[in-house]
């Protein structure tokens, strides 16, 4: 009897060391439209972590298939395995050794915290491209609004948005871009899909669009249309223009579905109202 106490309190504390030493970690982001990638990986030495024969990932909703992870694809996420959900999720992880001893870890998913749905206030000069600095865009979404005159509800200007093109104009820290007319912006966009492009007439300010992309739906909202401006903020070297001022906001989650026949269309269309 005493042999058998002796061995079983040698085995204990080298068990219980070992699922101490191994921990489950995660990463991830927001991609829009309410919904987070992320990838799941083991932490430990590295003794250890070649002791590993294979990983089983199981997410807490029960519609999910047992994942099993053979090999490290990437060196800085061992044993990882990537996701999306719409929220946080508890995985199951089952990790086998090479010697046949299992041990399971329960994780609960740390979601990246998701940006405001609306980006801050943007002022857009006419005649000027903007790129838009938001990480959600990637630096490669532009706006840009042709001539805007005193004038400007007897002439309407017309607002772009696009992406999927290169822009050969150099923009400030600010994504600020050059004094750019009209038929010059028209013969270099002409190339850009209709799928990427959108275009919005201003008539009265509140007039906004909607415009896709990646997953996410964004609205465009005219704010404002200010004639006579000063510019001392935009450093540039003229006193005084004419400006739109927009906002653009991410559609909640229970509007996607409604929105495919409104994409691109201005408001006075049939699109929804965004909440």
């Amino acid at each position: 009897m005493r042999i058998a106490i002796l061995f079983a309190s040698l085995v204990l504390p080298f068990t219980t060391a070992r699922a101490q030493q191994l921990s489950a970690k995660d990463v991830s982001k927001y991609v829009g439209n309410s919904k987070w990638a992320w990838t799941i990986f083991l932490t430990g030495p590295r003794a250890l972590l070649n002791e590993i024969d294979y990983v089983e990932y199981q997410t807490s909703d029960s519609s999910k298939s047992v994942q099993r992870v053979e090999i490290t694809s990437n060196p800085r996420y061992p044993f990882g395995f990537e996701g999306t959900s719409s929220g946080v999720l508890e995985i199951n992880i089952k990790v086998v050794f090479k010697n046949g001893e299992s041990q399971d870890i329960r994780h609960l998913l740390h979601l990246a915290r998701a940006p405001s749905p609306c980006l801050p206030i943007m002022f857009v000069l006419g005649e000027r491209p903007v790129r838009l600095a938001d990480p959600r865009f990637k630096g490669d979404v532009y706006l840009y609004v042709d001539e805007i005159r005193d004038q400007w509800r007897k002439r309407p200007p017309t607002l772009t948005v696009l992406y999927g093109f290169t822009s050969i104009w150099q923009y400030d820290q600010n994504g600020q871009g050059p004094h750019v007319l009209a038929n010059n912006f028209a013969s270099r966009t002409k190339g850009v899909p209709a799928s990427t492009k959108w275009s919005l007439t201003v008539r009265e300010e509140g007039d906004a669009i909607w415009f896709r992309y990646g997953t996410a739906t964004y609205l465009l909202t005219v704010k404002k249309v200010s004639v006579d401006v000063p510019l001392q903020s935009f450093g540039l070297n003229v006193d005084r223009a004419n400006q739109i001022t927009i906002q653009i906001c991410e559609a909640s989650p229970n509007l996607i579905g409604n929105l495919n026949s409104t994409i691109g269309l201005p408001l006075d269309s049939g699109a929804p109202q965004c909440r």
